[in-house]
């Protein structure tokens, strides 16, 4: 007698089928050359950051191991604006603009799951990126002052948080617009250029911008600084008895915590509803 053995195939919970999606696009990145692309230029970075005072004939014989880190901590919020961009500015566009969504959006799975799954593979690769650039600088700075500095832990939360805020932004850019490139363009320009630039608007308006991203994310490299720095001003003589004052600011590490945190919540939300909505015809 032979027994039919029935083969019962049961879909995998939402909870089981993030973790596939993850790893299918960290291998996208890899295949692209964006992450290897990412940490290289981490790698070339910090070699350069390290190497300039040789150049110049100087040595770290007498830097403290805060100074040492805040020197390096200036480049950590531009590293973080390249990983949105790199990792999370066409994530969403490119399977509509490429129609690669013919071929993933039938599939029995939630839009909700592929968006999370994508959003966290793009949060991993960026944190790579960022782990391996504070390692590396907290090697550095072990070799050549001798210890780290003791809010160097504190400034890697602060990273990682706007990492969390500006790939969330990223994605929604992502949603709201139809092509790759204008999605590339527009996450760059927005958090290195039109956002600083209001930034330094507020420093000759004097008022101070506590809700703007970019300028919450100072946080990343003032938290290392002892004592933590205060507002202050300074007049300048623009000569025939008129004068200009610069005002210059810094975030209260609370304040800017929790402004990344609103810009990581509300632009996630608003970019999960719009991936939901959106259609492949267009």
């Amino acid at each position: 007698m032979t027994e039919e053995l029935k083969v019962t195939h049961t879909m995998p919970s939402d909870s089981e089928q993030i973790p596939v999606v993850w790893r299918y696009e960290l291998l996208k990145y890899l295949r692209s050359k964006r992450l290897v692309a990412s940490l290289a230029i981490v790698a070339l970075v910090v070699s350069l950051l390290y190497l300039l005072p040789f150049a110049f004939g100087d040595s770290y014989e007498d830097t403290s191991s805060e100074d040492f880190a805040t020197t390096f901590m200036g480049f950590a919020s531009i590293l973080v604006i390249i990983c949105a961009t790199f990792f999370g500015a066409d994530s969403i566009v490119s399977e509509f603009q490429n129609r690669t969504g013919y071929l993933i959006l039938p599939n029995p799975i939630k839009r909700s799951t592929l968006f999370l799954g994508k959003f966290l593979a793009s949060m991993t690769a960026g944190a790579i990126v960022i782990g391996l650039f504070y390692a590396l600088t907290a090697i550095l700075s072990l070799v050549s002052t001798g210890g780290i500095d003791a809010d160097f832990g504190l400034s890697f939360a602060f990273c990682i948080e706007y990492l969390l805020a500006a790939m969330a932004i990223a994605y929604l850019i992502g949603t709201i617009l139809k092509g790759s490139t204008g999605a590339i363009v527009l996450t760059f320009f927005l958090l290195f250029m039109i956002l600083p630039i209001v930034d330094a608007v507020s420093m000759v308006a004097d008022v101070e911008i506590d809700g703007s991203l970019t300028y919450a994310a100072g946080v990343i490299t003032y938290i290392l600084m002892d004592p933590y720095p205060v507002d202050n001003s300074t007049s300048m003589d623009m000569g025939q008895g008129q004068g200009l004052t610069f005002s210059v600011f810094y975030p209260d590490p609370g304040i800017a915590a929790l402004v990344m945190f609103v810009y990581a919540v509300v632009a996630l939300a608003f970019s999960m509803v719009l991936f939901k909505r959106k259609q492949l015809a267009g």
